[in-house]
C-alpha cells in the first residue's frame, strides 16, 4: 500500500497565499529588471513591443501587472508563463544579461508550478487569488457566469437578453384573512439559438396551492391557456403554445416554429394571480416561522431582475432577505428547511430595497416595466402608491440556480 504519510503536505511549508504572493513579487522584481536591461530601457508598452517584438496586448497586460504594489493583482494581471518565456528570450538576444534571465525563469518557472501543481489551471488560480483580493471577485465571477451562460445557451437551445421574475403580495379581499400573490414573469429579446428548441414553463395549478390560478383578467388559466398572457406587453409575432396537465402542474410549452437566431426574437410577459395564497402572520411556537417566493433560473440570460413588491400591510417591519441556491435534490427551497442554507451560493448579489411607488424601478433593460406594473395594479384596483419595493438585479445568473426571497413572518397577537 502507498504510504499515505508521504502524501500529506508540509506543515512546515509557509502558507498558500504567501507562497502564491511571493511567485507574485518574484516576476514583479525579475521582469522589472529584465525590461530595464538593455539600453533603451522601454517601459511605455507600445516600446516594450517594439523593442522585443512582443504583441500590443502582451505588452498592455504586463505593464498593467508590473504597475500593482499589490503581488497577487500582479499574478491577477501578468500574461501566462508561455508569453513571459518568449520575452525572455528576446531579452536574450538584445544582450540582457544572463543573471536578469536567470532572475525571470526562475520567477516564471514558480509561475508555472503554481499554475500546475497548485491551482491545476489559469483560471483556478484566479479563484484562488479572488478570495483575498475582493476587487478582482467581481470581474473573475462575472467572467465564469458569462461563459457558463454561453454553454447552456447552446446546449439548451434558447436564450434571453432579460428574464424578470416579478412577485407582488397583497392583502385578500373583505373577509379573506389570507394575502394573494400576482406573478409576473417575462423573457425580453427571449430568442431560439437552436432550430426546434422548445420554451417550457411548468406552473403548479392544483392541489399544492389553495386556489386555482388566474390571469390578470380573473380567467382560470386551467380552462384557457393563453390568457396568462398579457398580450398589451408581448413583442413580436404570437409563438404557438400549448398546454399539458400533469399532475397538479401546467406545463406550457412555447414553439417558434421554423424561427431562428435574431429573427425569432420575441417579448413575452406572463400574469399569474393565487388568491390566499400567503400567511399573514404566525403563532409564536410555530414551526414554520417564515415564507417566501423562490424562482429557478431555467433560461439561459444575460440579465436577471427579481423585484418583491409587497402592499405596505402585508409582512409590516419585515425586509425580505435574499439567497442564490443550488437547486438541489429537493427541488424549490423551503424557506422554513434550514439544511438549505448549506446549498447556499457564495456570490456577490444582494437584494436592494426601492422605496415606496414604482418610479425606481424602471429600468431601461426592461422597456414599458412600469407601464406594466400600473397596467396591472389597474386591473387588480391595487394602489400603486401603496406598495414598497425590493430588486435584486443578477448579470448572467447560473443556469439551473434558484433565487429565493424570504421573509421573518409578524408574530400573532392574542
Amino acid at each position: 500500500m502507498p504510504n499515505l504519510r508521504k502524501a500529506m503536505p508540509d506543515r512546515t511549508e509557509p502558507p498558500i497565499e504567501v507562497q502564491i504572493g511571493e511567485v507574485g513579487r518574484q516576476l514583479a522584481e525579475s521582469f522589472q529588471r529584465l525590461l530595464d536591461g538593455t539600453e533603451s530601457r522601454p517601459s511605455a508598452p507600445k516600446d516594450v513591443a517594439r523593442t522585443y517584438g512582443m504583441n500590443a496586448v502582451f505588452a498592455q497586460r504586463l505593464a498593467a501587472a508590473l504597475k500593482r504594489t499589490d503581488p497577487l493583482a500582479t499574478l491577477q494581471h501578468i500574461p501566462g508563463p508561455e508569453p513571459l518565456r518568449r520575452l525572455i528570450e528576446a531579452a536574450r538576444k538584445k544582450g540582457v544579461p544572463e543573471p536578469l534571465l536567470e532572475q525571470a525563469t526562475a520567477a516564471n518557472d514558480a509561475f508555472q508550478h503554481i499554475i500546475r501543481h497548485v491551482a491545476g489551471d489559469r483560471s483556478g488560480l484566479d479563484a484562488i487569488i479572488a478570495a483575498w483580493l475582493p476587487e478582482a471577485r467581481a470581474r473573475i465571477d462575472n467572467d465564469a457566469k458569462q461563459s457558463a451562460y454561453r454553454g447552456m445557451r447552446q446546449l439548451k437551445g434558447i436564450a434571453a437578453n432579460t428574464v424578470f421574475f416579478t412577485c407582488f403580495i397583497h392583502p385578500g379581499g373583505p373577509g379573506q384573512p389570507r394575502h394573494d400573490q400576482l406573478i409576473l414573469r417575462g423573457h425580453m429579446g427571449l430568442r431560439c439559438v437552436r432550430p426546434g428548441a422548445p420554451l417550457t414553463l411548468s406552473i403548479r395549478t392544483g392541489s399544492t396551492r389553495p386556489t386555482p390560478v388566474e390571469s390578470i383578467e380573473g380567467v382560470s388559466v386551467r380552462e384557457n391557456p393563453r390568457s396568462i398572457l398579457i398580450d398589451e406587453f408581448c413583442c413580436g409575432l404570437p409563438l404557438e403554445l400549448s398546454c399539458h396537465e400533469i399532475g397538479d402542474a401546467a406545463v406550457y410549452t412555447f414553439d417558434w416554429g421554423d424561427a431562428v437566431g435574431i429573427s425569432s426574437a420575441r417579448d413575452i410577459v406572463l400574469g399569474e394571480l393565487t388568491r390566499a395564497f400567503f400567511r399573514p402572520s404566525c403563532p409564536p411556537d410555530s414551526p414554520r416561522p417564515r415564507s417566501g417566493v423562490t424562482h429557478g433560473i431555467s433560461v439561459p440570460t444575460a440579465l436577471y431582475f427579481f423585484d418583491m413588491i409587497l402592499h405596505k400591510d402585508v409582512f409590516p417591519g419585515r425586509d425580505p432577505k435574499m439567497r442564490v441556491l443550488e437547486l438541489g435534490e429537493s427541488g424549490a427551497a423551503d424557506p422554513n428547511d434550514e439544511s438549505r442554507e448549506f446549498e447556499g451560493l457564495d456570490v456577490a448579489d444582494k437584494v436592494d430595497a426601492m422605496g415606496l411607488g414604482f418610479q425606481r424601478l424602471r429600468t431601461q433593460d426592461i422597456p414599458n416595466y412600469v407601464d406594466l406594473l400600473e397596467h396591472v395594479c389597474g386591473k387588480m384596483r391595487w394602489n400603486p402608491a401603496e406598495m414598497r419595493c425590493y430588486r435584486t438585479r443578477i448579470e448572467y445568473p447560473i443556469f439551473g440556480s434558484q433565487v429565493r426571497m424570504a421573509f421573518d413572518l409578524p408574530l400573532e397577537t392574542s
